[in-house]
């Protein structure tokens, strides 16, 4: 998963946040942005499309605001945490140990990691 896929011009196929908001409607089908910064926008109250500085014509996207800086850390909205993790501690210890695996390996979780 990445911030933006406009250099290899295809999102990865992995990327479940960025399918979720094509498929509900929250961005275009072309959008090259990563899932995890398009969800983190909407849900802050922010059109993903509206600080992006992808070529519309690319991505099919809204048009920008003029003048809109381009994307970064510095206009990332802060992320909204809840206050109670749902979550007991062990299973979300094993359930980010399985990720990191998953990622450092660069392949799907294995039965054995479930």
């Amino acid at each position: 998963m990445k911030r933006s896929y406009s250099e290899q011009g295809v999102p990865d196929r992995d990327d479940a946040e960025l399918t979720q908001a094509i498929d509900t409607g929250v961005v275009p089908p072309g959008c090259l942005r990563g899932g995890l910064v398009v969800l983190g926008l909407h849900h802050s109250g922010v059109d993903p499309c509206a600080p992006c500085s992808e070529e519309r014509e690319r991505c099919g996207g809204r048009p920008g605001k003029p003048g809109a800086p381009p994307p970064g850390p510095e206009t990332a909205p802060t992320p909204q945490f809840p206050t109670e993790d749902p979550l007991p501690e062990d299973d979300r210890r094993r359930l980010t140990i399985r990720e990191l695996k998953r990622l450092v390996a660069d392949e799907p979780p294995t039965e054995d990691d479930k």
